[in-house]
């Protein structure tokens, strides 16, 4: 741009020869310089740089050489080739559905790869395409959240009041906290069973230090004074829905995590909550838990995932609403990447215990809320 900008003050000195009635700039412009000329110019140029100048006049040549297929074609298969990294990039972070391959590029997209002309064209058409089609997808889902989702969950499981994970803190005293803890185990020794589809976070849920075992979390990350509880975290990695939810029978709390990019992860969701419904008596609380928050900020990889599946990372408040539809007690976000999302969870898990107890037994006590 500084080249063109150099070449037009050139122009303008030059132009200051002629008279006021002389010819306007951009003729001047047109008179010096060749097309081929034009065309070496914009090949230093961005295709920002393009886009602006088309905006600059019709009649201007050099707006109208910006346009040219010649100008598009190489910004073109550039493009095509990042899109594919990062549709590719995607198999790092997500687990192939059983008749889906992240190797296997869209039908759609490999049209595109075939274009022999109109670069320009097929290249803001392929973007409107994969937006048009995000957004329906992403509202579609959106709209089985609000219905379906509570139509399939039996009566049952929505006898738990949903806490966000602000209201849940802003819950009970120490003194009734600790009281309604004893209540359930005299050892303040509680079991959190951790599940959830492959690779959706759970392991670095349970230790973002990436030591990936059993551990114990303690209250004193509540600031607990005395007596401390202790959340014991279970994990059973590689087993299919019935085998695994078959070990939250004698936990105290479950934790059912999520990868936010993963589109089969967040659906598979109902299929969770309705065999842990086949096995767990007394209900127990379950505790919805989004992993991998960070992703939602990396350009490349949203990009790459609207790009392959029309899908978008799950938002903020799509995953409050999900939780809310699926009977949980409360929604928690996480990242072990940033590690974000940890520093509260003696709280939660303490709080949302005696918070579904309460609920559940149908004696909550106002005074304690």
């Amino acid at each position: 741009m500084l080249l063109v900008r150099k070449i037009f003050r050139t122009l303008f000195h030059s132009s200051s020869s002629f008279s006021s009635s002389s010819k306007p700039l951009h003729s001047l412009f047109q008179q010096y310089l060749c097309d081929d000329v034009v065309r070496i110019i914009l090949s230093f140029l961005s295709i920002h740089d393009f886009t602006t100048l088309q905006l600059v006049s019709k009649s201007f040549r050099l707006s109208q050489l910006a346009c040219e297929d010649c100008c598009w074609k190489d910004y073109y298969f550039q493009r095509m080739e990042i899109f594919k990294y990062e549709m590719k990039l995607l198999r790092l972070y997500c687990v192939p559905h059983e008749d889906r391959n992240h190797d296997v590029i869209p039908n759609y997209f490999s049209d595109q790869c075939q274009m022999s002309s109109n670069f320009r064209y097929h290249l803001i058409e392929l973007m409107k395409h994969v937006e048009s089609c995000t957004h329906r997808q992403m509202k579609e889902f959106e709209s089985a959240i609000m219905v379906s989702y509570k139509d399939m969950i039996p009566k049952f499981c929505n006898l738990c009041q949903f806490y966000s994970s602000h209201e849940l803190k802003q819950q009970f005293e120490f003194s009734n906290l600790m009281n309604s803890l004893k209540t359930m185990d005299e050892k303040l020794l509680f079991r959190v069973a951790v599940i959830g589809d492959k690779r959706a976070g759970k392991s670095s849920f349970i230790d973002p230090h990436g030591k990936f075992g059993v551990f114990t979390l303690t209250t004193g990350q509540v600031k607990i004074q005395y007596q401390d509880a202790t959340f014991q975290m279970l994990d059973i990695p590689g087993l299919k829905f019935f085998a695994r939810t078959a070990v939250c029978t004698n936990a105290h709390l479950i934790c059912l995590c999520f990868n936010v990019l993963d589109e089969n992860n967040v659906k598979d969701l109902y299929q969770w909550i309705s065999d842990l419904q086949e096995k767990r008596k007394p209900q127990i609380p379950i505790i919805l838990v989004a992993c991998k928050t960070d992703l939602r900020s990396r350009k490349d990889i949203c990009r790459g995932l609207r790009m392959k599946h029309f899908w978008e990372p799950l938002s903020s408040k799509m995953g409050e609403s999900l939780a809310r539809a699926l009977g949980c007690v409360t929604y928690i976000e996480t990242s072990a990447f940033c590690n974000q999302g940890f520093e509260d969870l003696g709280e939660i898990f303490a709080k949302a215990l005696v918070a579904h107890n309460y609920d559940r037994i149908g004696t909550i006590d106002k005074k304690l809320m």
